[in-house]
């Protein structure tokens, strides 16, 4: 805020000199020619260096150009000439902030709140600084300050909303979002927020409401067309939803969410040759290679490469189970390619003879080939130039133990039943966007559990496996099942499912283990699922021995289980 600093009535000739500068400095400042202001602002301070009105009006000049060092340094001297104004304190704050010093940041916002506490902008700033500390219950006490001091303050009532949001209070965001619309209808930014957490709600067609006004308002704002996109997705409007990455990327070409996100519509659309280009923005989000050798470079798809290539295992486990298929096929271009993934799959991928090492990327004493190169596994497919038609081949790629099938037999085939395994639930964390729905509750498996001669075989694993225990149908699953609930080990895992004559899981890495492994697989899937399941068909393009089976309604888990209940009852149980 520009101050004018209160003059004397009684001047020299040079006071009255000075005075018309001042006049002249604070006008140029309002009428935005800030070339102008700053240089009558040093002028004046160059005569009247102990002028702290004017060094706070410099400062607020250099924030607003962003030059945030020039703007600490004078605002600093500014509340040394005068500790107690509050407003420089506000504004030195608001400069070590931009500067990332927040501790500092915030002492300053701490002393302009207890010179001026009723000042609800320095309230409002001192929230801001928790916020980003990550101290988000006190930046709600802050807003929540601002606002009692004064109601319409459509900033603090969103700034409040982002807070409770990170909270997971997400009604008592939407409050606050409405609220701050209220007090400002043209509020771009709370029209957004309340879109994005109308659609964390699962409430995608207002969500896209709150998009498109919001994008009425500013339509060249790249994040609400990337948000619009989304809930598109998500809705199956896929052909409008490429339309808003492709408006965000016009606005903001480097924007690697953007980007992602096109790649999964792409994907999801069967748009495979432009998805899989574009899949490869995920890098600019997340690049580790993952094989502990700084020295080693990423390839770059060359076959004429022939010393080792490693590929590096990323994001989930099921991801590793359906894509390390692909090392077959460099096999048959390259003469050395190995794999590098977590601990826990060492184990059953060096158990299928794929690949000619298995690296663990949790041992810190492994020592890579300096000449080696990686490569992340989901790049290979765009890589090889996978074709759009279906790629199956070849029909089980992962093998199982068998020793291990034998030993688990014993334990599953007490009686002469069918063993149905079954899955319900994915990790909650990854649970958003195209994923977000994709797990239910053992519950809905009831049905399943009242057909003749079934008896089901539970293979959760954490989240989720704690639902066994309370299960009204708990005597329909075999009497090994407490062996089984406490096997971890992925070879042993391999087995089980070996043993069981179909397998009905949610869309998590069970389906792609036991895509992997060749046997029956039913996957039952949300309204709009991820990309690789595509929109329509009971077939699997990645896997022939697995059916899909879809929901009609978004969240109707119940009618989509009466069908497989139908379908498992007419099975050929021989």
């Amino acid at each position: 805020m520009v101050k004018k600093k209160k003059q004397s009535t009684r001047k020299s000739k040079t006071n009255k000199n000075n005075a018309l500068s001042i006049e002249q400095a604070i006008k140029a400042h309002v009428d935005g020619n800030l070339t102008r202001a700053e240089k009558e602002y040093l002028t004046i301070l160059t005569s009247e260096p102990n002028n702290y009105v004017i060094a706070g009006n410099l400062g607020t000049l250099y924030l607003a150009t962003g030059r945030f060092q020039k703007a600490a340094r004078i605002l600093a001297k500014a509340v040394e000439i005068k500790p107690d104004y509050a407003q420089s304190h506000s504004n030195l704050g608001n400069a070590l902030q931009a500067l990332g010093q927040l501790d500092q940041a915030i002492l300053s916002f701490h002393t302009a709140v207890s010179l001026e506490p009723k000042t609800p902008e320095w309230h409002f700033n001192l929230g801001n600084a928790l916020f980003a500390q990550e101290k988000t219950a006190d930046a709600v006490l802050c807003y929540r300050s601002a606002i009692n001091l004064r109601d319409h303050y459509p900033e603090a009532y969103t700034n409040l909303g982002n807070a409770l949001k990170q909270q997971e209070k997400l009604d008592d965001a939407i409050t606050c979002y409405r609220a701050a619309i209220k007090r400002q209808p043209r509020f771009t930014s709370a029209h957004a927020n309340l879109g994005i957490c109308l659609q964390e709600q699962g409430h995608g067609e207002e969500a896209i409401q709150c998009y498109r006004r919001a994008l009425s308002l500013q339509a060249n704002n790249p994040e609400v067309h990337c948000h619009l996109g989304n809930a598109l997705t998500e809705q199956g409007e896929l052909i409008e939803a490429i339309q808003c990455y492709r408006n965000a990327i016009k606005y903001k070409p480097d924007f690697p969410g953007a980007h992602y996100n096109l790649s999964m519509t792409l994907l999801l659309n069967g748009e495979w040759q432009e998805g899989w280009h574009e899949y490869e923005w995920r890098l600019k989000r997340q690049l580790n290679s993952a094989v502990n050798n700084p020295n080693t470079v990423m390839w770059d798809g060359d076959f004429a490469f022939r010393r080792e290539l490693i590929l590096s295992a990323e994001q989930g486990l099921g991801d590793v189970f359906q894509f390390m298929r692909y090392g077959i096929l460099l096999k048959q271009k390259m003469p050395h390619v190995s794999i590098s993934v977590p601990d826990k799959l060492v184990k059953i991928i060096e158990q299928c003879k794929i690949f000619d090492r298995v690296y663990s990327q949790s041992d810190p004493e492994l020592v890579i080939d300096n000449d080696a190169q990686w490569v992340p596994m989901l790049s290979v497919p765009g890589l090889l130039g996978v074709p759009d038609n279906a790629d199956t081949e070849p029909l089980s790629y992962i093998q199982s133990n068998p020793s291990k099938d034998a030993q688990w037999n014993k334990v599953i085939h007490t009686t002469e039943s069918f063993v149905v395994g079954i899955n319900w639930q994915g990790n909650p964390k990854t649970e958003r966007g195209t994923l977000r729905g994709r797990s239910f509750t053992l519950a809905e498996f009831a049905p399943l559990a009242q057909i003749d001669g079934v008896q089901l075989l539970s293979l959760q694993k954490g989240d989720g496996a704690e639902q066994l225990e309370d299960c009204s149908f708990r005597d329909n699953f075999i009497s090994g099942q407490n062996k089984i609930s406490d096997v971890w080990d992925f070879i042993d895992t391999a087995a089980i499912m070996m043993n069981c004559h179909l397998i009905i899981t949610s869309d998590t890495y069970v389906a792609h283990l036991a895509g992997g492994l060749g046997i029956p697989c039913w996957i039952l899937l949300h309204k709009i699922p991820e990309w690789r399941w595509g929109l329509a068909g009971e077939k699997s393009r990645w896997y022939p021995n697995i059916r899909l089976f879809r929901q009609h309604r978004d969240g109707d888990w119940a009618e989509l289980m009466q069908r497989v209940t139908t379908e498992l009852k007419e099975y050929d149980f021989t």
